[in-house]
């Protein structure tokens, strides 16, 4: 998918409706009747248009179960689904859009992440934006079938090397912060140091998503609680224009996190 006009951060490029989905997509020994079942409850039209997706070659998996594991989406909660145009959108590792399942639409959603020129190609990321060099190379080949050759791929060694260094203290801070979901919030300086300490690198590595959002909101939230409301304001509209920018206004997350903000800026108005 290319770019026929210049298009801007945070425009809606597409909106996608569901072909069809499985509510568990555990990779087990039942996969295969569950993509089978879903599959087959479709008109024999589109259960075509399903064949002409991309089936890359896997050892052990059959071609059903390869092209959709290849071509899927996740929904949360475990489920996955399948849509014919987002499906077609290719990979890079610093893509250029983003795609979200909007609930409220109950469409897959594809935004500009970044100002796309006209005649770029549209790309999506379709691993864990921390991982390294060597476990991406991994993915690609295994199961999606590819060599990637995006512009972070092909970095020189000592690029590579130091980007994977920030990647691999991104994915260490991030199981730290995670660990802190289950403590009570009692101003943790440890947990804003390492928020903070997680923001500065992503954007070192022009890392760019929705966890991004999810960090501003700790941030908030750390300096909420310390007290800083002001600091905490400016985070509050960071992860507001960051969800505006990925999911667009009519993603349920992106009302949250405004409705949150509204609430904050009265309690400053206050101050």
């Amino acid at each position: 998918m290319f770019a026929k006009t210049a298009i801007k951060a945070g425009i809606r490029i597409l909106d996608d409706e569901l072909l069809f989905s499985i509510s568990d997509s555990t990779v087990d020994e039942g996969i295969e009747a569950r993509i089978t079942v879903s599959l087959e409850a479709l008109p024999s039209e589109q259960q075509q248009e399903f064949q002409t997706l991309h089936c890359p070659d896997h050892p052990t998996w059959i071609p059903l179960v390869s092209r959709y594991l290849a071509n899927c989406f996740e929904l949360g909660s475990g489920a996955s689904g399948i849509f014919l145009k987002a499906s077609r959108i290719n990979h890079s590792c610093r893509p250029n859009a983003f795609f979200s399942w909007n609930l409220l639409l109950h469409r897959m959603t594809i935004h500009a992440i970044v100002d796309i020129p006209a005649g770029e190609e549209v790309t999506v990321s379709y691993v864990f934006p921390f991982f390294a060099l060597a476990h991406r190379r991994d993915v690609f080949r295994k199961h999606y079938g590819f060599e990637c050759d995006c512009p972070v791929c092909c970095l020189e060694l000592a690029s590579a090397q130091r980007s994977d260094q920030r990647r691999h203290r991104i994915e260490t801070i991030n199981l730290a912060i995670q660990e802190c979901d289950d403590a009570p919030s009692n101003n943790d300086e440890d947990e804003l140091e390492m928020v903070l300490e997680f923001i500065e690198l992503a954007k070192d590595d022009h890392l760019d998503g929705q966890f991004l959002a999810h960090m501003y909101s700790r941030a908030r939230e750390c300096y909420e609680d310390r007290g800083s409301k002001e600091l905490a304001l400016k985070y509050a509209e960071m992860e507001v224009e960051t969800n505006m920018r990925l999911l667009g206004e009519d993603n349920e997350v992106t009302k949250e996190s405004a409705r949150d903000l509204e609430e904050l800026k009265a309690v400053v108005a206050l101050m």
